[in-house]
């Protein structure tokens, strides 16, 4: 009976870690006042991501929608810097978890967003991220693979072209931050885009 149950807690831990429950997002920072006099600047930090709502971490409703909780997605997965230590002036790794704002069950998609502020040392140029390894599936012509990725890869030949198709690809989403003081006395404001861009390491 123990055998059975340990068998049982497998699978589930397997099929949780191989899980594809991420669909994209983006990152965004602004000064909330890009005068300074002082040593620190506030920072705004907007995560969005999108998740596919039928994933347990990533459930979605109109009662969450409403309530503003619980946080999706439930975990304790960090926006971190990826610059060294010294270089990231006082930034803090952020939860990524965000208030879920919209969901839906057709498309199987739930959509998350927070805002959180920090104060950063004026004059830091450092880059941000949030990476993982449970993106939705890819056809990639790189059919290279690592023992990590080996298992969720399956390779595809046609007559002009072999593919693979990757079940559970890495990512990584960014962005990058520079508080130099301009010429004017005015901290840069970041640029902004409409275009979510994907990434695929393999």
């Amino acid at each position: 009976m123990n055998f059975i149950i340990l068998i049982i807690i497998i699978y589930i831990l397997t099929n949780f870690v191989e899980s594809t429950h991420f669909y994209g997002g983006t990152i965004t920072w602004k000064p909330t006042d890009n005068t300074t006099t002082g040593s620190t600047l506030p920072i705004m930090f907007t995560q969005s991501y999108q998740w596919r709502q039928s994933a347990p971490l990533t459930y979605c409703n109109q009662s969450y929608v409403l309530n503003h909780s619980p946080q999706i997605p439930t975990g304790i997965s960090k926006l971190i810097c990826l610059t060294s230590n010294s270089s990231c002036g006082g930034y803090n790794a952020l939860n990524i978890s965000g208030y879920c704002t919209d969901f839906s069950t057709i498309l199987d998609l739930s959509s998350s967003q927070i805002s959180a502020v920090q104060n950063i040392t004026v004059g830091s140029k450092f880059c941000i991220a949030f990476q993982g390894a449970t993106w939705i599936g890819l056809q990639t012509v790189n059919c290279v693979t690592s023992a990590s990725t080996a298992s969720n890869t399956t390779t595809i030949s046609t007559t002009t072209l072999s593919s693979c198709y990757n079940s559970a690809p890495r990512w990584s989403i960014g962005c990058c931050l520079d508080l130099s003081i301009r010429l004017d006395g005015l901290i840069n404001t970041p640029p902004v885009t409409n275009i979510i861009s994907r990434m695929l390491f393999t």
